[in-house]
């Protein structure tokens, strides 16, 4: 399969990257981190992986930190980060609201899939509801590589499926082994695009998105370790309650049982005219 490289898009205006998020589903803003900030992100990172299991988080694993934003007040500033949040008021009409979803990930590669297939996989489906609005805002800590991968691959405009081509893959029933006979599935990854960013960029991209990480096929084991962090932002309506209710059912998330926001950090965000959710 080949895969289309995009070249490192010029600084736009936020309301010429909010539409440009709207056709394709994805955008890149580049520069977002300076050099210091990556280092200081990656080396964090980086130490708190290494601290034995006794000292981690009941949710971590060995490739994602979970809530780093109520853990770790240093790094609040990455959710405030300009110009990333004047481009999300122009996505999300000025009225954002901030999921409990955030992570930090290393080495994580995931395959090919939408981020909404969990909520369906579930039972829920107001993620196919017109007004429905979400998104996730990516900064990683290394160059994107199409070989050795670092970023995100994407499909552009795959976030206007209606239906996710995924799910049935995943639940060869007679049944639904009868519907694909003649109800083929989706096509398959047609025009993959990898977002060829720089450590410190910010890539925000839509729930509905068929997107993966940019797989590392060099063979070469010694490029460095890939860390991202990682945020979900909302339209700020009723689908905000309804993604929290069904997060409380995943395992993963067994800290979103008993979850709240700090009270300093709900008192920052509603400053900025930011909901919490």
């Amino acid at each position: 399969m080949s895969v289309a490289i995009a070249t490192k898009p010029k600084a736009l205006s936020p309301d010429i990257l909010a539409k440009q998020f709207h056709k394709d589903g994805f955008i890149l803003i580049p520069d977002v981190l300076n050099t210091d900030e990556v280092t200081q992100l990656r080396s964090f990172a980086l130490e708190q992986f290494s601290k034995p299991p006794a000292e981690q988080f009941k949710s971590d694993t060995e490739n994602v930190l979970f809530d780093f934003y109520n853990r770790y007040p240093h790094l609040r500033w990455l959710l405030f980060k300009e110009p990333t949040l004047s481009v999300l008021r122009k996505i999300l009409k000025n009225n954002i609201a901030i999921s409990r979803e955030n992570a930090i990930q290393k080495g994580y590669y995931a395959r090919w899939h939408k981020d909404t297939s969990p909520q369906e996989r579930g039972g829920y489906y107001f993620q196919w509801q017109p007004d429905y609005l979400m998104v996730q805002v990516a900064y990683y800590m290394q160059d994107n590589d199409p070989r050795q991968g670092g970023g995100l691959d994407v499909e552009p405009g795959s976030h206007r499926q209606r239906f996710d081509p995924f799910l049935r893959r995943e639940r060869p029933t007679k049944f639904q082994k009868l519907i694909d006979k003649y109800l083929p599935l989706g096509e398959p990854i047609k025009k993959p695009h990898t977002i060829m960013g720089k450590a410190g960029d910010a890539v925000i991209f839509h729930f509905r998105m068929n997107h993966r990480a940019t797989p590392n096929i060099s063979g070469d084991s010694n490029i460095p370790t890939k860390i991202a962090y990682m945020q979900n932002f909302s339209l700020n309506n009723r689908y905000v309650a309804d993604y929290a209710n069904f997060m409380v059912t995943v395992p993963d998330y067994a800290h979103l049982k008993t979850f709240a926001w700090d009270p300093d950090l709900v008192s920052q965000a509603e400053k900025m005219g930011l909901f919490m959710g």
